[in-house]
């Protein structure tokens, strides 16, 4: 399963070898998606020359919504040997498509979207993909430029704001919708002059999509054919046995092998010296405003820095044998759901209520990596953790809860500290009165402190 997604801001005119026809057409033969979604065509109408001379081939089938004005207009293009599409659904502002993968029973809807700009139509927009998402038991997942922002961490030299991104959040919340991480890159739209940078292309999936699909991911590809990032949803099931020969895949991507492996010994210095460079060009850029000829110079270097960490990235992989980069952890309902399923944590909770022990096998740890920055760009960006006792957790916490209601009732008033209710300072409050009235009564008395566990009992 491989789903492509690119505001690609108009086709244009230029049919050569230069144009975007021919450079979308390189990306689709070099990525081989099976479903294509593309928004702000500005299109009137395609036919099925067009959509073959885009596409590079004659196995397709698309959909469209025509431009409004001179912008806007979207278009669906797939694959029918991998998916097959009944019905097509067109709204304001998307375009969805129902039916289902070969070879998988569950029926799925694609939904490309291209978020207006205005706050009321982007609520109306939120309102009719809620509407529509009444279908039973499918499958979902939405894509493309929603021209929207969680929070502030998104958009940067941009304007931020708070009420758009309130109603985005609703939405996701009340739809329970997942977004996967991205992989690679921080933003996905970078403005023609390199100032203004935003993270506004994006997939949302729902729980059933993830059961039909568990190893996905969404990676940003190279910029080249609109301000946008071409953005691709894939599954991706390697097979990690050890290699025989200690051959890094990423070597056989060059065009001369052998001084890519004689300088391997220096590949880090290589990397350091390219980060360096990049984070130098970016203080500047915080510091001031860059002329033209720098602007270019900083982007130049900071995609030769992520060039180079993503080879080391590969090489990292290869060596450890873990699928860290095929998977990202941008949220935990994401995390969570990708390790357990709702159904199997309630069966679990069951059988410890009725058979009042917890299974040996609920010790298992296994190694996660949790990303320590937004968007993670290399290996050193992930904290390994090991991952061991969520189901002890969880029965505690059940425990915990139903004995709070009758705690106060078992443990004694002389107990003035973690008890729901009672608090520390009565204790010291107590104390203080009491030595007070033996000084006003002048009453011989003996007065002790037991520390037991580091707890002082007065």
């Amino acid at each position: 399963m491989k789903i492509l997604s690119l505001n690609i801001h108009g086709f244009g005119d230029d049919m050569g070898p230069k144009g975007k026809y021919s450079r979308f057409r390189n990306i689709r033969s070099r990525e081989q998606p099976d479903i294509v979604l593309l928004q702000e065509t500005k299109c009137n109408e395609v036919n099925n020359s067009f959509i073959e001379f885009f596409w590079g081939k004659t196995d397709f089938e698309y959909v469209q919504k025509q431009k409004i004005g001179k912008s806007g207009g979207l278009l669906i293009i797939w694959d029918p040997n991998s998916f097959i599409v009944n019905q097509a659904i067109v709204k304001d502002y998307l375009l969805a498509i129902k039916g289902h993968w070969i070879g998988k029973d569950r029926e799925t809807i694609v939904v490309n979207v291209y978020g207006p700009h205005n706050d009321e139509k982007k609520k109306m927009m939120w309102d009719c993909l809620e509407n529509i998402m009444s279908y039973p038991n499918a499958a979902w997942v939405i894509g493309g430029d929603f021209n929207e922002v969680h929070n502030e961490e998104e958009r940067q030299n941009c304007v931020f704001h708070d009420r758009r991104a309130a109603f985005f959040n609703d939405f996701i919340e009340r739809t329970q919708l997942i977004e996967v991480p991205l992989i690679g890159k921080r933003f996905t739209r970078i403005s023609d002059d390199g100032s203004k940078f935003s993270k506004l292309d994006r997939y949302l999936v729902s729980d059933l999509f993830l059961q039909l699909w568990e190893d996905i991911s969404v990676v940003a590809l190279e910029r080249n054919l609109s301000d946008h990032c071409p953005i691709v949803l894939r599954n991706k099931n390697e097979n990690f046995v050890p290699k025989p020969f200690k051959l890094f895949d990423v070597w056989l991507e060059s065009e001369d092998v052998e001084p890519i492996i004689n300088k391997y010994g220096v590949f880090d210095e290589e990397l350091e010296a390219a980060r360096t460079i990049a984070l130098e060009w970016e203080k500047k850029a915080d510091e001031r405003i860059l002329s033209d000829d720098e602007r270019i110079t900083w982007l130049e270097a900071r995609n030769n820095w992520l060039k180079k960490d993503r080879e080391k990235a590969k090489m990292l992989q290869q060596k450890a044998r873990l699928k860290w980069a095929s998977e990202g952890d941008d949220n935990t309902k994401f995390f969570h759901t990708s390790i357990i399923r709702r159904d199997d944590l309630k069966k679990a909770v069951d059988w410890f209520w009725e058979n009042e022990e917890i299974s040996l096998g609920c010790n298992a740890s296994f190694l996660t990596l949790i990303p320590k920055v937004k968007c993670p760009t290399g290996l050193g960006d992930y904290r390994p953790i090991s991952q061991i006792g969520s189901l002890y957790k969880i029965f505690a916490k059940l425990l915990a809860n139903r004995l709070k209601k009758v705690i106060s009732k078992l443990v004694g008033c002389e107990q003035s500290t973690f008890i729901e209710g009672r608090y520390i300072v009565d204790s010291i409050l107590s104390a203080n009165e009491v030595v007070e009235d033996l000084k006003v009564q002048k009453v011989r008395s003996l007065i002790f402190k037991v520390v037991s566990q580091k707890r002082s009992i007065a």
